[in-house]
């Protein structure tokens, strides 16, 4: 069956402002990729099995079993769906869509895997029926018109590719809280060229060949295995028996007699008077507090620039005091951002991104072979991926003034200590994206369908165009829903730096909602807290600075966010659907982990080449709020 109907990648904006360049321009290319499987987004504990072999001194062998559910098979106008509850889908250029599973395999210390293989456990099913693969697509330039809608055109055939036909891909080798763990994608369904049929494996044996790890790399100071470690490690790896080689080496603690800290802030010397009785609430809820100033960070720490030395400092504080809440008191104006740079294949605009991922995720240097471009696939200190996997969890408060550190404090302290009046209220509001075919009005509200499950015991009320083309809501009736002072907002629209909720900054003054929210939006440029002295606010920023009113807390994208048009929760959506499963999966989870474990559930989709949209939203989804506050959910919702 051929695939009728190619996807297009689009960004979730109207304009995209060139002003300041190497920024993503007007004119971007997208790509089209064939459309073949159906997202999974529950992630299911498939009880893998463990061995460990010895096979020389210096060499061994580590295997972790996989166990897979039958696959659903769907044959739609457009191509054939296959789904396997547990697994992502993956694109293959010009190929199939497969559905593919991340495996975090922890290994011993001290070694390092020189091949990766998976075979079958018993013999591959054929699926019933056939597939061709489709071709890939170059797609034509995304235009924005008056009306801010976007167009579609010159997509000509380039090549022809086929998926791997190896049923596991070695991603990288990752360092996790002073541990090593091998991230791989694992294929349950085959394409067999020579028979073109898909054949599915109900169970796959990976095996890992591992020997002396060799040199060293920039790595943070190894510690003990706490508790807090432990359990992190034991609910993402698939064989935390693996720990047990780790407590064997790891006796002793590095950390220093007495000194220990949860909860680091980093601020300017004029700012940190204000943030004080942020830290005095913290201390009286149990946690140990340090503050440091920006200032005393870059003429003590070493380090290429102002990021590099927060970043090291931030490094130190994690191995020698166990910090694991980090919050960066201002906006780029007081504390500094890494841009990181992505590379989408050409003609894209090569992007750079502002990431405060850089300073939660602290091996390596992320720029290893020493140029402008940080963040690169091969910037990693073996010439591989970046450290993707977070020590600490990473917030920024967008401030600059004594006066905005006042009323962000109080905002958050307030919802710590009393929550929200209507803790299981939820505003969805969503936008009509554009026309990109005869059969295609993409439409933001469709972005909330894999969501709404999990929003059951949620009292949900909406903005939203749907099923028209033109707005069905305006901004006197997103301030009316705001000031019902609902205790969650996410926006699925098009967004500006100065537009988001169909708001601008004028709009804000007539918020006086009772209780602050979190607001999640998944539009373009809201999120831009990298603005100079000069520019004014973006809107988001401007939304959390409010007095004793608006956000307390937001998820948002400084730049472009992305969405496919046939299936629009994917990319910017899905880090919004796995953010929100973390939350509402369990009790009290603080802001910054639910952020940062949400990444981490796709960071299996993280490209190294082309059309690299998931790495995109991996590196510049950044969280505007106190890392450590946690989600206060009323009973019923959890």
């Amino acid at each position: 069956m051929v695939c009728a109907h190619p996807l297009e990648l689009r960004f979730l904006c109207r304009v995209m402002p060139a002003k300041d360049a190497p920024e993503l321009g007007r004119d971007n290319w997208k790509p089209r990729t064939p459309l073949w499987a159906l997202l999974g987004l529950a992630m299911l504990w498939l009880g893998p099995g463990y061995s460990l072999a010895s096979s020389q001194s210096t060499n061994l062998v580590l295997s972790v079993s996989y166990a897979f559910p039958q696959p659903q098979v769907e044959v739609v106008h457009d191509g054939t769906e296959i789904s396997i509850v547990g697994c992502d889908a993956l694109d293959w250029p010009g190929g199939l869509r497969l559905p593919m599973r991340t495996a975090w395999i922890l290994l011993p210390p001290g070694r390092r895997v020189t091949r990766a293989t998976a075979e079958p456990i018993g013999e591959p099913e054929a699926l019933t029926g056939s597939w061709r693969t489709a071709r890939a697509w170059r797609g034509g330039q995304v235009l924005a018109d008056t009306g801010g809608r976007q167009s579609f055109g010159g997509a000509k055939v380039l090549s022809r590719r086929m998926p791997p036909t190896e049923r596991v891909q070695l991603l990288s080798i990752q360092r996790l809280l002073g541990y090593d763990v091998a991230l791989l994608r694992l294929f349950p369904v085959q394409y067999a060229t020579s028979s073109d049929q898909l054949l599915f494996a109900s169970h796959l044996k990976v095996t890992l060949s591992l020997t002396l790890e060799e040199g060293s790399d920039q790595k943070p100071t190894q510690v003990t295995l706490s508790d807090s470690v432990r359990e992190r490690l034991v609910s993402l790896v698939d064989n935390p028996a693996e720990l047990a080689s780790w407590e064997a080496a790891t006796s002793a603690s590095t950390q220093a007699a007495g000194e220990k800290c949860d909860y680091l802030l980093i601020t300017t010397q004029a700012l940190q008077p204000a943030f004080a009785p942020l830290l005095q609430h913290k201390a009286r809820k149990g946690l140990t507090v340090k503050s440091e100033s920006v200032e005393s960070i870059t003429n003590r720490q070493p380090g290429r620039d102002s990021a590099e030395k927060v970043r090291n400092y931030i490094r130190s504080a994690w191995a020698n005091w166990g910090v694991q809440y980090v919050l960066l008191g201002g906006d780029v104006a007081t504390v500094p951002c890494r841009y990181v740079y992505i590379k989408m294949n050409e003609p894209e605009p090569n992007c750079y991104l502002p990431s405060d991922l850089y300073f939660a995720c602290l091996d390596g240097s992320w720029n290893r072979d020493g140029d402008k471009r940080w963040g690169e696939p091969t910037d990693g200190e073996d010439g591989g991926e970046v450290d993707l996997l977070a020590e600490v969890f990473v917030g920024r408060a967008p401030v600059d003034t004594v006066a905005e550190v006042a009323d962000f404090v109080e905002k958050t302290i307030r919802y710590e200590n009393s929550g929200s009046a209507k803790s299981g209220e939820f505003l969805l509001a969503a936008e009509y994206l554009g026309h990109f075919s005869p059969d295609i009005d993409a439409q933001g509200g469709d972005m909330f369908e894999p969501l709404l499950p999990r929003l059951a015991q949620v009292t949900v009320s909406w903005l939203d165009d749907r099923p028209f083309t033109t707005p069905q809501w305006s901004n006197t009736q997103a301030i009316a829903a705001l000031n019902r002072s609902p205790h969650v907002i996410l926006y699925n629209g098009h967004g500006e730096t100065d537009q988001m909720l169909r708001l601008k900054p004028a709009d804000l003054l007539s918020i006086t909602n009772a209780t602050p929210f979190l607001a999640y939006s998944v539009g373009c440029h809201a999120g831009r807290f990298d603005n100079d002295r000069f520019s004014p606010d973006s809107i988001a920023e401007e939304l959390l600075k409010l007095p004793r009113h608006g956000a307390f807390a937001a998820v948002l994208n400084p730049r472009a966010g992305w969405f496919d048009p046939r299936k629009v929760w994917r990319f910017s959506g899905e880090h919004q659907i796995k953010f929100f499963e973390e939350m509402l999966n369990k009790d009290q989870v603080n802001l910054g982990k639910a952020f940062q474990l949400a990444k981490h559930a796709l960071v299996g989709q993280v490209e190294n080449a082309g059309v690299m949209a998931y790495r995109w939203c991996y590196f510049q989804l950044n969280l505007l709020g106190d890392p450590q506050t946690p989600m206060l959910l009323s009973a019923s919702t959890k």
